[in-house]
């Protein structure tokens, strides 16, 4: 088999998970999950919970194939750094950035691994809040 999960959840720091922005944000992944593996997408279930929206999709290709087109998406889309595309293998392992030659994910805020940031706390929750609506509001200036 080749098929994989897509779980898409919104980078949504702080308590309040659910707002229009983070609906937004998933709907523009979504919108692409759907534009590009269309018909190789065998069933979705979509999540929408004060703990936040997400979408699940079970889709008919190699998990690596996916993360290397949702990781692009990633990278290339303005808000992009807002989503979080994981997917996930039939032996229930998530695959990583790295495993498809890419680089981990970097801090909204000041450009180090975001990994380390989460982890030592570098940033309050306020000041990742202000960046993603300041990313959000200019994206929907430029459309």
């Amino acid at each position: 088999f080749r098929t994989a999960i897509i779980s898409l959840t919104v980078v949504a720091p702080g308590e309040i998970k659910r707002t229009d922005d983070s609906k937004y944000i998933a709907d523009i992944a979504d919108e692409f999950i759907i534009k590009t593996f269309g018909e190789k997408i065998l069933s979705k279930l979509i999540t929408d919970k004060s703990t936040g929206y997400e979408i699940i999709y079970a889709v008919d290709l190699s998990p690596f194939q996916i993360k290397k087109i949702t990781a692009a998406f990633e990278n290339e889309h303005p808000l992009g750094r807002l989503m979080d595309i994981d997917v996930i293998g039939l032996d229930g392992k998530s695959v990583s950035r790295n495993e498809i030659g890419m680089e981990n994910r970097l801090c909204l805020l000041c450009g180090k691994p975001s990994a380390y940031c989460v982890k030592a706390r570098t940033h309050t929750i306020a000041e990742l809040q202000e960046k993603i609506k300041k990313m959000i509001a200019e994206f929907r200036q430029s459309q």
